[in-house]
């Protein structure tokens, strides 16, 4: 079985404030933080800061390894709705309704809980 590689991508609308692009920069710069890509990659998401040390995490190690001969697209999961936190605290954060940390926040919690299996946020 090829290992399953997915990537987030945010795209800012061009007629954002400035105001906003700061906000979206703020988030931006939380998620790829080496702290934040440590704790994606602990659950298996390959970390997109290419300095963060991950040779501590011998699952990422062999995705890495394995991601140039065999890649599969994500599957659609809909009882793993990671997409839609992520684009709630984006979308939250770019409206200036909660500030990037409460965003990040709120999302490690949901998103903790989606992968402990619990119930949905």
């Amino acid at each position: 079985m090829a290992p399953v590689l997915s990537s987030t991508a945010v795209v800012l609308n061009q007629r954002l404030t400035n105001d906003e692009v700061r906000a979206a920069q703020s988030l931006i710069d939380a998620l790829i933080s080496s702290e934040r890509q440590i704790s994606f990659a602990q659950y298996g998401i390959q970390p997109v800061n290419r300095t963060v040390d991950t040779s501590t995490l011998p699952a990422v190690a062999s995705i890495q390894r394995a991601a140039g001969s065999a890649v599969a697209p994500s599957p659609l999961m809909l009882r793993y709705d990671v997409q839609r936190v992520l684009q709630t605290a984006i979308r939250q954060v770019l409206a200036g309704v909660v500030t990037p940390t409460d965003a990040i926040t709120t999302a490690d919690s949901q998103l903790r809980t989606i992968v402990e299996g619990t119930n949905l946020p």
